[in-house]
């Protein structure tokens, strides 16, 4: 199954905010990102990330996260993590 590989775009949005780390000397965490979405939302598409972990903090609400073999549901304030080249979606 050809799934897309994904490198995160910056992004400034006010639903979606994704910023490079690496000018302020931290290489080793290329992005961070928040996403605020005041109603449920359809899911993205099912996509990987090469070489990467992708770490999400549910802050309020919930999200649930589609993988190959599994659905994460979270909660406030639970994490999930995607492995590398995990195929997954939001």
């Amino acid at each position: 199954r050809d799934v897309p590989c994904t490198m995160c775009e910056l992004v400034d949005r006010p639903d979606r905010r994704v910023v490079d780390l690496s000018p302020f000397g931290f290489p080793e965490i290329p992005v961070v990102g928040e996403t605020y979405a005041p109603r449920t939302t359809h899911g993205s598409i099912f996509h990987r990330h090469a070489g990467c972990i992708e770490i999400t903090l549910c802050v309020k609400g919930s999200a649930k996260f589609d993988c190959i073999d599994r659905v994460c549901s979270l909660l406030p304030g639970q994490v999930f993590a995607s492995q590398p080249d995990e195929v997954h979606r939001l």
